[in-house]
């Protein structure tokens, strides 16, 4: 089992990812913030009209691909995501799949992506944004430090210097808000980890 083989199967595991891509609606045209080797956007592929996955870690990237290679709706792009929405990339889409990306981003450039995406989505814009929360302190903090030995120990992922960058939910729903999105947030814990969903809407009354 290789590096990449190895990070997919941990994240299977942990991930409530089926959970995540129901959000998505079908037909979006779905920008993948930080797509990793594909898990998410594997399960809501199907039922979107487009998909553009970037992420700046080549060797999740160039397994996403063999992942999606079937799906003709699908790119796979390697690349920093702030970068990219600054050449206007969401300009072509109407909703974010942001999934357990932000944290592995200074905080500064996480305000710019939001704010980008809620200038740039079209109408009717949809964010949909997976974290790690950091309450329950103890689930928490069983978080990080899964996220610590497949970080730094074991090397199969990759943040801003291996560091982290974490938010409560409180934050982000907060930070949409204000943007201009109506919020909703749903708890999706699985095991003793603190999955939870904060998904801006705007334009659309579904």
């Amino acid at each position: 089992m290789g590096i990449g083989d190895l990070q997919l199967a941990i994240r299977a595991a942990l991930v409530p990812s089926e959970r995540i891509a129901a959000l998505v609606p079908d037909g979006a045209r779905v920008l993948d913030l930080g797509c990793g080797n594909g898990l998410v956007t594997m399960a809501y592929a199907r039922r979107a009209a487009l998909v553009h996955g970037i992420d700046y870690d080549e060797r999740k990237t160039a397994l996403a691909r063999t992942r999606l290679e079937g799906f003709k709706n699908v790119t796979i792009a390697t690349g920093d995501i702030n970068e990219a929405l600054a050449k206007g990339v969401a300009g072509g889409f109407d909703t974010a799949v942001i999934s357990d990306t932000l944290a592995s981003i200074p905080f500064q450039q996480q305000e710019a992506i939001l704010a980008r995406l809620a200038v740039t989505l079209q109408k009717p814009g949809r964010i949909i944004i997976k974290i790690i929360d950091t309450r329950p302190r103890w689930k928490f903090w069983c978080a990080l430090l899964i996220a610590s030995a497949v970080y730094k120990l074991l090397g199969l992922s990759r943040s801003h210097e291996q560091c982290f960058f974490h938010r409560p939910a409180a934050w982000y729903a907060d930070e949409l808000v204000r943007l201009g999105f109506t919020v909703r947030i749903t708890p999706m814990h699985r095991l003793a980890l603190p999955h939870v969903v904060i998904e801006g809407r705007r334009g659309d009354k579904t």
